[in-house]
């Protein structure tokens, strides 16, 4: 009975001594993780100073468009950003793939996990620093019948553990009030472009968007399709079906929300990318 027991406590004292700080080890600190995300990009970019990406939207519902990315360097931080940095203009929608939130953003993570995302071996990364996320994130929704302001309350990332690639973002807005807005973006379809990775599919997926429709915007939104149509009647037939054939996605995208109070996934395709043109 003494040397059962003896074995046992070995066993216990094994298993804190060796095995917990080997299963620990497997998930770097957060700082180490954002610091091999950086030198990654670094080498990534070594031969490239700039980049053209045509991106547009699935069916059509947001017209293709081109932005161009220029390197930049500041404290041995190497990233991309867009030319044209007026988010009135054009952001571009992959800014945030090729700057350096996404290695500010793993910096302060609660958690780094080992996981499994679509067959891909991830880290899985929660943040939930509400300073340093609504930092990162500075369009906050505000509505309009509160003084409430939506804020970032957690960020979750699926990062592939050889590539360091984001493989799904999610980001979970809330206010006091309780309610809560969920965006999942899955970026797929990795390809590579001059040793450069652009994901050639993001998809936004959105959840809890519907409570922020009110009777009122939805009979206003309503009554505005309505005027479309009757404007469409009043013109001349060839130029009534060219607008039909050319808005048909957009149509039927406010139709499915009207109906299901749901926005939908919104598909973003890559056309072309263009490195050091």
């Amino acid at each position: 009975m003494r040397t059962f027991k003896r074995i046992t406590t070995v066993s216990i004292l094994f298993i804190h001594l060796v095995i917990v700080p080997a299963l620990a080890a497997a998930q770097p600190a957060p700082g180490q993780l954002a610091d091999m995300i950086l030198e990654m990009n670094a080498d990534r970019l070594s031969g490239i100073e700039a980049v053209e990406i045509t991106v547009e939207a699935q069916d059509n519902i947001i017209p293709a468009s081109t932005t161009r990315y220029v390197k930049q360097s500041e404290n041995g931080r190497v990233w991309l950003r867009p030319e044209n940095e007026d988010p009135e203009i054009d952001s571009g929608l992959l800014s945030g793939v090729f700057d350096d939130q996404l290695p500010i953003l793993i910096s302060g993570a609660e958690s780094i996990e080992n996981d499994q995302f679509n067959n891909f071996s991830v880290y899985r990364v929660f943040i939930d620093d509400a300073d340093l996320l609504n930092t990162l994130v500075s369009d906050d929704i505000e509505f309009e019948d509160t003084s409430a302001e939506m804020s970032v309350r957690s960020a979750t990332v699926w990062l592939d553990r050889e590539e360091l690639i984001a493989r799904k973002l999610r980001f979970v807005q809330g206010d006091d009030s309780g309610k809560e807005f969920i965006v999942d973006i899955l970026m797929e379809d990795y390809q590579m472009h001059s040793g450069l990775p652009v994901a050639h599919t993001v998809t936004f997926q959105f959840s809890g968007m519907e409570t922020e429709f009110t009777d009122e915007e939805i009979a206003e939104a309503r009554r505005g399709l309505e005027a479309f149509r009757q404007q469409l009647e009043q013109m001349p037939e060839a130029q009534r079906k060219m607008i039909e054939e050319q808005m048909k996605p957009q149509i039927e995208r406010m139709e499915s929300i009207l109906d299901t109070g749901e926005i939908g996934d919104m598909v973003f395709l890559v056309q072309e990318v263009r490195v050091n043109p």
